[in-house]
C-alpha cells in the first residue's frame, strides 16, 4: 500500500534531468506525490486541486523551454506525448462509458507532455508500462474490484522515463 508508494515516490524523486531544458518538466512529474496515489487508491478520485497546479507546471515547463531555449522540438514533443497518452485514455474512457475516470485522462496527459518532452518513446513506455502494471495487479489482487488507475500511471511514467534511458535510480 503506502509504504509501496512511498518507494515509488523516492525512485521518482531519484530522477535525474539528463539536460537543462527538460528540468521543469521532470519537476512536473516529481511533483505527483504520495498524496496523489493514496486519494486516488482510497476514494478513486484524483482531485483537480492537485491535477491542475502540475499540469500548469507542465505545460510552464514546455513555455519556458520555447521561450528561453528555442525549445520548440521539445515543445512539440511533449505535446505529442499528451496527445498520444490522454487521448489514448480518452478513447478507453469512452469505450468503456467511464469505467476510465477523467482524473485518470488528465493524469495521462499530464504525464505524456512530460515524459513525451524528454522522448516519444518515454510517452509510450510510460503509457504501456503503466497500463500492463494495472492488468497484472487486476489479475493478481483485485478481481472485478473498480480499478484506481492513477497510480498505474505514475508506475509507467517512472518506469517509461527508466526505459528511455532517461533516469538514474
Amino acid at each position: 500500500g503506502l509504504n509501496r508508494l512511498r518507494r515509488i515516490r523516492a525512485q521518482i524523486e531519484a530522477t535525474e534531468s539528463r539536460g537543462k531544458d527538460n528540468a521543469e518538466l521532470v519537476e512536473a512529474v516529481k511533483a505527483l506525490k504520495d498524496e496523489l496515489a493514496a486519494i486516488d487508491l482510497d476514494v478513486m478520485r484524483l482531485p483537480n486541486r492537485i491535477l491542475v497546479p502540475v499540469a500548469v507546471a507542465a505545460f510552464g515547463g514546455l513555455a519556458s523551454t520555447v521561450l528561453t531555449q528555442s525549445g520548440w522540438t521539445t515543445a512539440l514533443r511533449g505535446l505529442l506525448g499528451g496527445l498520444i497518452a490522454g487521448g489514448t485514455l480518452a478513447v478507453l474512457s469512452l469505450i468503456t462509458h467511464g469505467g476510465i475516470g477523467f482524473g485518470d485522462v488528465k493524469l495521462a496527459v499530464i504525464l505524456g507532455v512530460s515524459t513525451g518532452a524528454i522522448t516519444i518513446a518515454a510517452a509510450v513506455w510510460s503509457l504501456l508500462l503503466g497500463s500492463i502494471s494495472a492488468l497484472a495487479w487486476i489479475k493478481v489482487e483485485h478481481r472485478g474490484d473498480p480499478l484506481p488507475y492513477g497510480p498505474w500511471l505514475l508506475i509507467g511514467a517512472w518506469a517509461g522515463l527508466l526505459l528511455s534511458g532517461f533516469a538514474v535510480v
